[in-house]
């Protein structure tokens, strides 16, 4: 075979790498695109070329932008079935197993604990993943382990202390299991940071508002007792008239 056969074939052979890498990244960008815009049928289409022409390649953005759309479409079964696909075909892959995790704290495909299983699995791999820590609280919330959740959410705070995101739901935690103090607590180093934080601001407001009813319905019940007890035995003694028909 002649040298110049050869410079022939190996040119072609990248051109058409490189024709193929060309339409693999066209139809990637215009799904989405077409996530962006919503049209959430069109990017399934867009995907779905990507995995059709090239079956073999598992290209992991293809097969996210595929659950993606599905999940758009309202199909969750079918999207946390390919989200398993890309976490089956990229083990590693921290974004696969988050999406598919995401999935299963979805409201009609509800399964904690499986997306708790999920995000842990995320943490062995990157212990200072900050989605895997707010998610695996979430998912203990809903198994009603809010102790674990907060114990979850404290450590990434204390290392984290200017993430005021991840301190209002560990405020909200402790508000869930009526610690108001621990509650008011966080929220006075968040408000700190940010003092026009709504949410924040509103719960601050219920937690001392509460404390309040807590301190005066007792000192009201001492007040009350008394009269109550006194106005039953004149009436049980027939001092206080009863009402004539």
């Amino acid at each position: 075979m002649s040298r110049l056969l050869v410079l022939l074939l190996v040119v072609g052979f990248c051109s058409q790498v490189s024709a193929e890498d060309y339409v693999r990244e066209l139809s990637l960008k215009q799904g989405d695109a077409y996530l962006a815009e919503k049209k959430f049928q069109h990017a399934l289409n867009a995907y779905s070329q990507v995995i059709l022409k090239e079956p073999k390649a598992r290209v992991l953005a293809a097969y996210l932008g595929r659950v993606r759309a599905l999940a758009g479409l309202q199909d969750i079964p079918k999207a946390a079935d390919w989200a398993r696909k890309a976490t089956e075909a990229y083990p590693d892959s921290l974004e696969a197993w988050q999406t598919l995790g995401e999935l299963y704290l979805t409201e009609h495909y509800l399964d904690p604990v499986r997306a708790e299983g999920i995000f842990r699995q995320m943490l062995a791999l990157e212990p200072g993943h900050r989605a895997a820590h707010l998610y695996l609280a979430r998912s203990l919330s809903y198994l009603k382990k809010i102790e674990e959740a907060i114990v979850i959410l404290k450590a990434w705070t204390e290392g984290h202390p200017e993430d005021v995101e991840v301190r209002f739901k560990l405020a909200e935690s402790h508000f869930a299991m009526s610690d108001h103090d621990l509650a008011e607590v966080e929220l006075s180093a968040l408000l700190a940071q940010q003092p026009k934080h709504a949410k924040a601001v509103k719960l601050m407001s219920s937690i001392q508002s509460r404390k309040r009813w807590g301190f005066w319905l007792p000192v009201a019940a001492l007040m009350i007792i008394p009269f109550l007890v006194f106005g039953f035995r004149r009436l049980k003694r027939g001092q206080i008239p009863k009402d004539v028909d």
